[in-house]
């Protein structure tokens, strides 16, 4: 399939400013969305704002990105729909073995907060 986001920007993956990123945050298909919300390369509050993105897949797409802020992922602890749960407790269970301990133990006081949401919802 090919990614909707080269067909905007001419088939080549640059980075994509702010100004475009915003721009694409809001952009009418979903599938544009939620190739933005997998990049690594996106401001960390352009993928906060997709958190709350209406559709499931982009929700989903940014559940499963490592760089999504951890604020993101708090957010999608409480989402409705079981897969982007399901996706976001996939990631933090493998977040954690290769951070420093320092890291390793701010992740991990999220990652729980984080799960007890996801133990409590739905």
């Amino acid at each position: 399939m090919t990614d909707p986001i080269d067909k905007l920007t001419g088939g080549k993956k640059p980075e994509i400013s702010y100004d475009e990123a915003k721009e694409l945050a809001r952009h009418d298909d979903p599938e544009v969305r939620r190739q933005l919300a997998s990049r690594s390369d996106i401001k960390p509050e352009i993928l906060y704002y997709l958190a709350e993105d209406p559709s499931p897949e982009v929700r989903l797409a940014l559940a499963l990105n490592e760089a999504a802020p951890r604020h993101a992922d708090l957010l999608l602890a409480t989402d409705e729909n079981q897969d982007v749960r399901g996706g976001l407790a996939a990631k933090i269970s493998n977040l954690a073995p290769p951070l420093d301990p320092e890291e390793k133990d701010r992740v991990e006081r999220m990652a729980y907060e984080a799960l007890e949401i996801l133990t409590v919802t739905r």
